[in-house]
């Protein structure tokens, strides 16, 4: 189940990638595409604006002049005329023809009919792929765009003729442009495949990382189940053999069948507990926190919640010793602080041997009040002291002594719900130490009376 969740995660992840890349390679050929058409109509608008004014455009060397259609399509302008006498400047000898570049930009004057009657000085290609080119130009409703002719790419803008009635196309060449466009697309294009392939492992490490806490949270809720099943399963097989034997001696009175109808109240008693733990940390869980917050006297209420144990303690022949410093206010639940304390002194004094010493200190550190709850008992393995506040854990179950490993699991979730932290400290052998730290309220009022 997990490897299929995984392989879904991964595919998803690399499908996102792939997708938004690809989104991206089309968005940049898109704009530049548009940037390119755009900056060469301006640039054509500008360069007929100077053709109709008869201005000679930078673009054209030479005099700037018409060649007529009798020309031969492959014919050139005449050189400049020989300077006259007593000015003499140098000019430099022209290329041979095969090295001569062909222009990037020329154009093409049509009469009323659409017949060319004039091109500019030099062409790039031969005057019948002229004519056939400026007829495709004509069978298009746009008056500027690109077209593709002869093996070659070119951006065309029509306008009116001034100087005679007809039409003035304009053709700019657009190979070099292309070339490097189609080279910069390949690249994305290359850079695109090894990206996703890059984005699969990636995905696949991000996807690793993030079913750790879900076969973590499968693993809890697995153990969970089979916990609570086993913990559901004793007081119901005593309820059952003690509802046997109750069964098998019918005949006898109700105060003959004490013994197991104690039997079933006891198991009864420990079901609904253990219930009930489960019901609040179920809250805890969905976030509906059953904490009543109100200031109280935390050193007072922790007095009360240590009282009874105190008796506990001495029928056991262990010491249990409380320093509580005053004054100290705490906006919180009292009855669930006094249950956590609850728990801590349940947990020692069954931890603890006779003889033993449990101490409970209180006192102030900075702006948290930190509770002490110190142990002579046998201590919990090194081991152990990350998951013994989880649910059900147990250190040793072959030894459980009465608890159902619900206990350290509801008071870590009580003084979280407290903005407070809980941590164990211990050395087997040697006891064990819980410490508490809690947020105090910034008024310090005078502890109620008990």
């Amino acid at each position: 189940m997990f490897r299929k969740l995984l392989i879904k995660l991964t595919l998803l992840n690399a499908s996102v990638i792939a997708i938004l890349f690809f989104f991206l390679i089309a968005g940049v050929y898109l704009f530049a595409q548009y940037d390119i058409n755009r900056h060469s109509k301006s640039f054509l608008s500008r360069v007929a604006a100077d053709i109709n004014a008869g201005r000679r455009p930078p673009m054209f060397p030479g005099p700037f002049n018409d060649q007529a259609t009798t020309a031969t399509s492959d014919s050139l302008p005449a050189p400049p005329s020989v300077p006259p006498p007593g000015l003499s400047f140098s000019r430099p000898v022209p290329p041979p023809d095969d090295e001569m570049p062909h222009p990037i930009i020329f154009y093409a004057k049509l009469d009323p009919a659409g017949a060319i009657v004039a091109t500019s000085s030099t062409l790039p290609l031969p005057r019948a792929q002229l004519e056939t080119l400026v007829q495709l130009v004509g069978k298009k409703s746009e008056p500027s765009s690109q077209i593709f002719f002869q093996d070659a790419t070119y951006f065309y803008y029509s306008v009116e003729r001034q100087d005679a009635p007809g039409r003035l196309l304009l053709f700019q060449n657009f190979e070099r442009e292309r070339g490097v466009f189609r080279t910069v697309m390949t690249a994305l294009a290359v850079i695109g495949m090894f990206c996703f392939i890059a984005s699969l492992f990636g995905s696949l490490f991000l996807a690793r990382r993030a079913m750790k806490p879900i076969q973590q949270s499968w693993a809890q809720q697995r153990d969970f189940l089979a916990d609570a099943s086993h913990e559901l399963r004793t007081p119901l097989a005593v309820m059952q053999a003690s509802l046997d034997v109750i069964e098998s001696n019918s005949d006898e009175l109700v105060s003959e069948q004490t013994q197991w109808l104690n039997n079933i109240g006891e198991s009864v008693k420990s079901m609904a507990a253990l219930v009930e733990s489960l019901l609040f940390l179920a809250r805890i869980d969905t976030m509906q926190h059953p904490i009543d917050k109100k200031a109280f006297a935390l050193d007072l209420a922790i007095a009360n919640a240590t009282t009874p144990y105190i008796t506990l303690a001495a029928t056991k022949k262990i010491s249990l010793t409380t320093e509580l410093e005053p004054n100290l206010n705490l906006l919180g639940d009292e009855g669930r602080i006094k249950q956590v304390v609850g728990i801590l002194l349940d947990n020692a004094i069954r931890h603890t041997p006779a003889g033993g010493e449990i101490s409970v200190l209180l006192h102030r550190l900075n702006r948290s009040a930190q509770l002490t709850i110190t142990d002579t008992g046998e201590g919990i393995p090194s081991a152990h002291l990350h998951k013994i506040f989880d649910r059900f854990y147990q250190v040793d179950p072959a030894r459980n002594k009465g608890g159902a490993g619900l206990g350290l699991a509801i008071a870590k979730s009580i003084i979280e719900a407290h903005a407070g932290t809980i941590q164990a400290i211990s050395k087997l052998g040697v006891g064990a130490s819980f410490l508490i730290q809690l947020p105090l309220t910034t008024s310090h009022k005078e502890s109620p009376a008990s």
